[in-house]
């Protein structure tokens, strides 16, 4: 726990440093150093970036830097959510086929 507390700490001063690209820094951080799985990691830095994104999605929105009427909002919404789903439904498909290939593979032995 220590260890992750560091290495957070390490990727947020880095952060400040150069302004992005905390996940290039926790990801391995996270597998290498913590010891966490892969996707485990990976889901960790997904959610730290979520989170970060929609907390400042909110100080921008109160500050009035969201064009609300424009309706680019909403156009890009719609293209992430139909995007997101297309790449959920191929990454599904993909690893239910690969993983049944692995599987034939490893009963092969």
């Amino acid at each position: 726990m220590i260890l992750a507390v560091l290495c957070g700490s390490l990727v947020g001063f880095t952060l400040g440093l150069i302004g992005g690209g905390g996940s290039i820094m926790a990801t391995p951080l996270l597998l290498y150093v913590v010891g966490l799985p892969p996707h485990i990691a990976i889901g960790t830095g997904a959610l730290a970036v979520s989170a970060n994104s929609f907390i400042n999605f909110g100080g921008h929105a109160r500050s009035g830097n969201v064009r609300w009427r424009s309706g680019t909002s909403a156009y890009f919404s719609l293209a992430a959510l139909m995007a997101g789903s297309v790449v959920l439904s191929l990454a599904l498909s993909w690893t239910t086929a690969f993983g049944r290939q692995l599987d034939n593979y490893a009963y092969d032995f």
